[in-house]
């Protein structure tokens, strides 16, 4: 489009010369080309629309080529129209935002010249005749046929009005669109691919999956956290119980279903409120998979409505009722109640174990073969009986003689986590994770393998939110303490240092990221509900302003007593007065003087009115276009008595009133002198 704009300017005379046949074939021929991408598999709504869009940028290319008077600026005025249109269908980008203002700048301004355009051909048209009249120029001379925009500069403050006019619009349709109540996400929800999916995530863990996603930067998720965040944060998706051929899986399933109306949130297990609740409000993109992500343990949850129901899971998480992956960006809120993680609340869990028979067919499976990572558990355990102590022996083993490598050879190995634990020793979370999880049920200790992501250093300041992308993936073993808590047992030593940008760098970056999470939260992503909330929210401020207004007289006139109290007070008082009053004594002539001025030349315009008045009852009315010289030489023609008067006056008064000549008591004096010779 931006070649196709240049070249129609460039090569106007050129483009002349083609026959409009030609045009016209190739539009037909277009016509068609878009007609088949309608028509091509899956012909679906996506894929008419799309060719309407090419056909609608095709068209508007060849009307640049062919521009020959101001009706196809209109049209091509009207195809951007459609094309804006169109954008705001296809896209949810912040961008749009100023694209469109652009556009209502530069639309608005075009309609504005297209008027003055107009006007002045007809100025145009008629200058002979009103030179001719008003004998500025003989009859023969033609002149130069320059409009009137081509010799006239436009004001200076003709941009002001679009710009202004623009922002007026957007103000209000802000109004319109945060007041008209939201019935869904938009009425072309066939705009599925809006987001990009993000893989890997699914209901198994392969051992070299998670690898391939943290090389990977694409946002994941943003979460606002209330109630203190959790040091580190972990998000966790989902939890596996078996571990067979590399991989690990569900097979404990889901636990039940809990289905919610409008507003209403599911309560998954009872809050417990000693140990403090986190609000995560977490704006996820569309992943290939149907569980959400929430710190752990999660007590309720507040998902969108169209939904209906919540999926727990015997393993701990969550998720939808969908045959299918979310398709779109969805916003949720959590409540979760971290438990505790020192040995010493590890140790009085245990204390009070009960049989524990139930759990050895889930969370102590170990696949066959293993008997030399059995053997190795042993040795790093040391005969230790104490489940606790175990676990905490076996992860300081793995973070202290192992080492953080993204492209470690155990992947390409046959057994990933053998060649990790007796060849390598180096790999990434899923090789820690797993070997710790099989060693800590080699030695009796029950666990399973969750997978989510772990929140890193991408905080943003401005609205205090973490940004979690695709390398934030993370999978950590959760060991079972009696009474229904897991602890976190991440054995995963810290990688590489990430790159810091420059402190002005990364303040503008959160600054361009704020803006975008808010516009994803508040403009593409705004519910009845946010809308039911913000009513709230306008409503609490009005009272609140309210109430301050009330104790506003009383706050006053204790601020006026005690500063009467005061001597400073006083002080500033008699300063300004003084002040005031050396002001007045030096600028006060001038400006008394400047008002006298003002005011006789008040007196002026009205006597000339008065005059002017007096001579349209006799010689009629005057056009609402005719100046007062036309007037004066009117007048003459028609030969009145007063006319010479009549004129005087005029000539003086005008010299008066905008020559800035000091003349007014000769022109009031000429003005009562026409008013005489009228009769008056």
């Amino acid at each position: 489009m931006a070649l196709s704009l240049a070249a129609a300017f460039l090569f106007r005379r050129p483009a002349e010369r083609v026959p409009p046949l030609a045009w016209n074939a190739a539009l037909i021929i277009l016509l068609l080309v878009t007609l088949a991408m309608a028509l091509a598999p899956p012909r679906d709504f996506a894929s008419v629309f799309h060719a309407i869009a090419y056909f609608l940028v095709y068209v508007t290319i060849i009307r640049l080529f062919t521009r020959r008077t101001g009706r196809d600026d209109l049209v091509l005025l009207l195809l951007a129209f459609l094309e804006v249109s169109a954008a705001g269908v296809m896209t949810i980008s912040p961008a749009f935002l100023f694209s469109v203002f652009a556009f209502m700048v530069s639309a608005l301004s075009s309609l504005t010249l297209f008027s003055l355009r107009g006007e002045s051909e007809k100025l145009e048209e008629n200058r002979e005749d009103f030179e001719l009249r008003l004998g500025r120029r003989p009859p023969s001379d033609t002149g130069s046929k320059a409009s009137a925009l081509e010799r006239e500069r436009l004001p200076s403050l003709f941009p002001v009005f679009p710009l202004a006019s623009s922002l007026a619009i957007l103000l209000a349709g802000a109004l319109f669109f945060f007041v008209i109540p939201r019935v869904g996400r938009s009425f072309f929800s066939w705009r599925t691919g809006i987001h990009s999916r993000v893989a890997g995530f699914s209901d198994v863990v392969q051992l070299g999956s998670v690898g391939a996603i943290k090389r990977g930067n694409a946002m994941i998720m943003r979460v606002k956290i209330e109630g203190g965040a959790p040091s580190p944060l972990y998000l966790r998706g989902i939890a596996h119980d078996h571990y067979e051929g590399g991989r690990w899986s569900d097979k404990l399933g889901y636990k039940r279903i809990h289905y919610y109306g409008y507003g209403e949130a599911v309560s998954v297990r009872d809050i417990n409120v000693d140990r403090g609740v986190i609000k995560q409000e977490i704006t996820l993109e569309p992943i290939d998979h149907d569980f959400l992500f929430a710190a752990p343990m999660v007590e309720s949850v507040s998902a969108p409505f169209q939904f209906r129901g919540i999926v727990e899971y015997w393993n701990g998480y969550i998720g939808f009722p969908l045959a299918t992956p979310i398709y779109d960006r969805i916003v949720y809120t959590a409540w979760s109640s971290p438990p505790p993680q020192s040995i010493e609340a590890c140790r009085e869990a245990w204390a009070s174990a009960d049989d524990l028979g139930w759990l050895e067919s889930h969370y102590l499976q170990v696949p066959s073969g293993a008997d030399d990572i059995r053997e190795l558990a042993e040795d790093v355990v040391s005969g230790e009986s104490d489940p606790c102590q175990k676990a905490w022996k076996i992860r300081s083993f793995l973070s202290s003689e192992y080492y953080y490598d993204l492209d470690t050879p155990s992947d390409r190995a046959p057994d990933p986590v053998k060649d990790f634990l007796f060849e390598s020793k180096r790999g990434y979370c899923e090789h820690f994770a797993t070997s710790m999880a099989l060693m800590l049920r080699s030695v009796g200790v029950p666990c399973r393998l969750a997978a989510g992501f772990l929140a890193g250093d991408d905080y943003n300041t401005i609205d205090k939110y973490y940004t979690v992308r695709e390398k934030d993936a993370h999978t950590w073993v959760e060991m079972y303490a009696p009474g229904g808590d897991w602890f976190i047992m991440d054995p995963t030593p810290a990688g590489p240092p990430a790159k810091s940008l420059h402190p002005a760098l990364r303040r503008l970056q959160e600054t361009l990221e704020a803006f975008k999470y808010r516009w994803d939260r508040w403009v593409v992503d705004l519910s009845l509900r946010d809308q039911y909330q913000l009513a709230l929210a306008v409503r609490q401020r009005g009272n609140m302003a309210g109430r301050r207004a009330l104790q506003a007289p009383s706050e006053i006139a204790s601020l006026v007593k005690s500063a009467l109290s005061s001597p400073a007070a006083w002080a500033a008082v008699f300063l300004a007065l003084g002040a005031y009053l050396v002001w007045v004594k030096r600028l006060g002539p001038a400006l008394g003087k400047g008002k006298l001025e003002v005011g006789s030349n008040g007196r002026l315009a009205g006597e000339y009115a008065k005059l002017a008045r007096r001579a349209e009852k006799e010689a009629g009315p005057r056009k609402s276009s005719e100046t007062a010289l036309e007037l004066s030489r009117n007048l003459s023609r028609r030969s009145f008595s007063f006319a010479d008067s009549f004129h005087r006056a005029t000539v003086l008064y005008l010299k008066a009133r905008y020559g800035g000549q000091p003349n007014e008591d000769e022109a009031l004096e000429s003005i009562k002198e026409a008013s005489r010779r009228m009769g008056g």
